[in-house]
């Protein structure tokens, strides 16, 4: 075909879509894909691809120029190197099919992709080559989009929502820091320190609240005997493991959880202090053996009038055992610590007084 110069029109191959277009004024004059010219919808403006789009749901575009409008939304992305043109022919009836199955998905990956403006966020590219210039990896190529799409999400919102935790807990740490800094005793900020604790060690959502009740409670004699002593251990265990120590907020902590365990024990009569006696380097003593001889000769036997004076109180010791007792015998140290002391009583009581004992 000649214009009005006699001149014929220049055949163009395109190198995105692979289909022959005529271009005027270059007559007798062929460029293959090769050379990487395309054809102009490939540098059409969103609004006029989205404009085209409008059209082709209405059904007024050809299969060609659905064909060419469908790669322009792919180029669009700028994530597709172009090495090999596409291969399926706009006017298959497969190609119409496979354009009104993925076309919409395409969009819709292209939108949330463009939402997301942060300097940090990158999609991944892909290469068309001849195997597969058929578009059988778009599929893939789209979830990958769509996966990477959702996971930067995910995680700007985890950052922000840490953000707000730290600033949460900035706020709670300087109110605590007043108080502790004031003078104020332990138990009346133990409120404040759950709270910061609950913040700074990230409590697991469902223990939160019963964590955080503990602490508040751990001034509370009787609200920590009926608190199992392995629940106050727990809330203690996981504050060392996900704090770091030395601050004033961990150390208040640390004296808040170390009264609780203290009031449970001597509720139940298990501490030295509840029982009346100073029992020096207790650590060997309940937790390690020693010969009876030795046992009996130990400057730590109470007196007399202390026995009679703990026994006098609502608190019993069990049964003596017949021989010394042994710690590994004994689920807890409580319970080795009573056994001993009902030992000793046993020994006292068929001492004779007059043999040098120090009453």
């Amino acid at each position: 075909m000649n214009d009005s110069t006699g001149i014929g029109h220049a055949k163009v191959t395109c190198a995105i879509s692979g289909i022959t277009f005529e271009v005027s004024h270059v007559g007798r004059l062929y460029i293959p894909a090769s050379t990487g010219y395309f054809h102009p919808i490939f540098a059409a403006s969103y609004t006029d691809l989205y404009s085209l789009y409008t059209a082709h749901c209405k059904g007024q575009l050809t299969p060609t120029e659905s064909y060419l409008l469908f790669l322009a939304f792919m180029h669009s992305t700028s994530k597709i190197d172009w090495s090999y043109p596409c291969s399926l022919n706009p006017k298959d009836s497969y190609t119409t099919k496979y354009i009104e199955n993925n076309i919409a998905q395409l969009l819709e990956t292209i939108e949330k992709s463009a939402c997301i403006e942060h300097p940090d966020f990158n999609q991944p590219e892909y290469k068309l080559t001849k195997d597969n210039s058929n578009l059988s990896t778009l599929q893939g190529w789209m979830e990958s989009w769509q996966h990477n799409t959702l996971t930067f999400v995910s995680d700007k919102r985890e950052l922000r929502r840490n953000q707000r935790i730290q600033e949460a807990l900035s706020e709670v740490e300087d109110k605590l820091s007043y108080l502790i800094l004031s003078g104020e005793k332990p138990e009346k900020c133990s409120n404040i320190i759950a709270q910061w604790a609950s913040k700074a060690a990230c409590f697991p959502e469902t223990k939160n609240d019963d964590w955080q009740k503990i602490i508040r409670s751990c001034f509370n004699t009787n609200k920590m005997f009926n608190t199992p002593l392995e629940d106050i251990k727990e809330v203690k265990e996981f504050c060392e493991l996900n704090i770091a120590a030395g601050s004033i907020h961990f150390h208040a902590l640390s004296e808040i959880l170390r009264e609780g365990v203290k009031r449970h024990t001597d509720y139940l009569g298990g501490s030295y202090l509840a029982l009346g006696y100073k029992i020096l380097d207790t650590d060997i003593y309940l937790d390690t053996d020693i010969d009876e001889e030795t046992y009996k000769s130990e400057t730590v036997i109470p007196t007399r009038k202390q026995i009679d004076t703990h026994l006098s109180k609502p608190i019993t010791l069990p049964a003596p055992p017949s021989s010394l007792p042994k710690r590994a015998y004994y689920k807890t140290g409580t319970d080795y610590l009573k056994a001993r002391l009902a030992y000793k009583a046993h020994l006292l009581n068929n001492q004779d007084t007059d043999k040098g004992l120090d009453l």
